[in-house]
């Protein structure tokens, strides 16, 4: 069965076999479940057995007008009782059809709560058994002789199928279907007695056959269905939640991918400006800057004593511009957007590098610049890495002036271990967390240093992105050592480099 949750002027339908609302099948669920034993045994109103007692009065009434159509024709083709019996038996029949259907429509055109609310439609399976039992005793003593006739067989047929159909009911009108078994096999086999054609031992033999196939058909339909049946609505119940429930998480899927899609053009959006921004910051500040730089070398020749704060505004030009780069540099760098490109590096051949880019800067500090050699090889982002070491070695440099860092890599175990040494003023225990947060600044050894504050921010995103661990050790007054921790699924090759 298929559920449908469609908005409609008049009812919310909640099944495609039955146009009741789900507040009708929910209503009626509630009332059978309180209600006594007994009603049930009349007929039990849950949409299981509604849809068990459709599909049965269906198969029932076309299995009995397809028999009283044999018998008209049988009849007609080899007559046993005159014309104008055979017309009224017809006409008679045809009505009770007629009655018995009307009577089926009446009863399953309402809803589950109404059926469950009134005793007269509970009865409606009762007077169409007597109706149909009433068909076949009138039947049974028109038709059945004193010898075996196609008649008789197709009465017994007929009678058989309908009796199997009747079963089927059980579960959902127990007293109808046993009504209908008393009502209609005992005149069959009380006239098979009455012409005498069929001796006793055959009769009993005939009605222990036929009781043992609908008791068959009893035991299989109840054991089987009845346990189901009585859950039916609970299940459909469900059914139409979890149908509702779905629907609203697409609608709530919905939503979210218009959030998303806006949020992702709202980034998009501040990206660009970002990126416009610092264009035009870049173009300003320069534009500042050589024009200081030009006052500077008018001061010399005009008036020396210029000379001093021009020099100190050039400096405050240079560090804004530094400050606003590193500002919006940070702005873009979105870790849900970073995708690591990642690629084979000698570690060697970068460290290489990075001591040619700092031999100026370490020089100018007067610190002793060392890097270790090493033979690791990575499958790492080239460029991440070395924004990493980057930011990591000038912040080393900026604090040790006058003394030494040392840059190294070594193997620990399945994991290598770049590391930053430094002989700076240090990191207290409880700042070693927070040098990692935007535009911290350490009040330990920091003047004059210049800087924003978001150098570390810069290496703890990229160390993230890529996967690794990012360890401190410090001592205040004996320096730092910045630890990068390489997953083992990243070292390619890597060698004992030296300690």
């Amino acid at each position: 069965m298929g559920f449908i949750v469609e908005e409609s002027t008049t009812r919310q339908r909640f099944s495609r076999n039955h146009g009741f609302s789900q507040a009708e099948v929910a209503a009626a669920a509630s009332m059978v479940a309180v209600e006594r034993p007994g009603k049930r045994l009349f007929m039990s109103v849950t949409m299981g057995h509604r849809r068990l007692a459709m599909r049965q009065v269906t198969v029932s009434s076309t299995v009995g007008a397809l028999t009283m159509l044999s018998l008209y024709l049988a009849e007609l083709a080899l007559p046993t009782i005159g014309r104008e019996p055979l017309s009224i038996w017809a006409l008679a029949t045809l009505a009770n059809i007629v009655v018995r259907a009307a009577l089926n429509y009446w009863m399953f055109s309402h809803s589950p709560a109404e059926m469950a609310n009134s005793i007269a439609r509970r009865l409606v399976p009762l007077v169409v058994v007597l109706l149909t039992a009433a068909q076949w005793m009138w039947s049974v003593n028109l038709f059945v002789g004193n010898a075996l006739t196609v008649h008789v067989l197709i009465l017994f047929s007929g009678l058989l199928g309908v009796s199997i159909a009747v079963m089927g009911m059980w579960p959902t009108t127990p007293i109808a279907a046993a009504l209908y078994l008393l009502t209609a096999w005992p005149p069959f086999f009380i006239r098979l007695a009455e012409v005498g054609w069929m001796t006793g031992p055959v009769l009993a033999i005939a009605v222990l056959t036929v009781a043992l196939v609908l008791w068959a058909c009893v035991f299989l339909e109840v054991n089987q269905v009845r346990s189901i049946l009585d859950r039916s609505d609970e299940a459909d119940l469900l059914m139409a939640r979890l149908h509702e429930t779905n629907a609203e998480l697409k609608g709530a899927n919905g939503l979210l991918d218009t959030m998303r899609q806006n949020a992702r053009a709202e980034l998009e959006s501040r990206s660009l400006f970002f990126s416009s921004a610092s264009h035009d910051f870049r173009q300003r500040l320069h534009a500042m800057k050589l024009l200081s730089r030009s006052a500077i070398d008018e001061a010399r020749i005009t008036a020396q004593k210029v000379n001093a704060p021009l020099t100190r505004l050039v400096d405050a030009v240079e560090d804004v511009e530094r400050y606003i780069a590193e500002l919006l540099d940070f702005a873009r760098l979105d870790v849900s957007s970073l995708v690591p490109n990642r690629s084979t590096v000698d570690l060697q051949h970068l460290f290489q590098q990075l001591d040619l880019n700092f031999e100026d800067v370490a020089l100018a500090s007067q610190v002793g610049l060392h890097v270790r050699p090493t033979n690791v090889v990575l499958r790492t982002d080239t460029g991440m890495m070395q924004r990493i070491l980057e930011n990591l070695l000038s912040n080393a440099i900026k604090f040790s002036p006058g003394r030494r860092v040392l840059l190294a890599a070594r193997r620990r175990g399945r994991v290598v271990s770049i590391e930053i040494w430094d002989q700076g003023p240090g990191i207290s225990p409880g700042a070693q967390t927070a040098i990692f947060t935007p535009f911290y600044q350490s009040s330990v050894g920091h003047q004059g240093t210049g800087g924003v504050g978001l150098g570390l921010a810069v290496v703890k995103r990229f160390v993230d992105c890529l996967g690794y661990e990012m360890a401190v050790r410090s001592r205040v007054g004996r320096g730092t050592v910045m630890v990068i921790l390489v997953s083992p699924s990243d070292v390619v090759d890597s060698l004992d480099g030296g300690r």
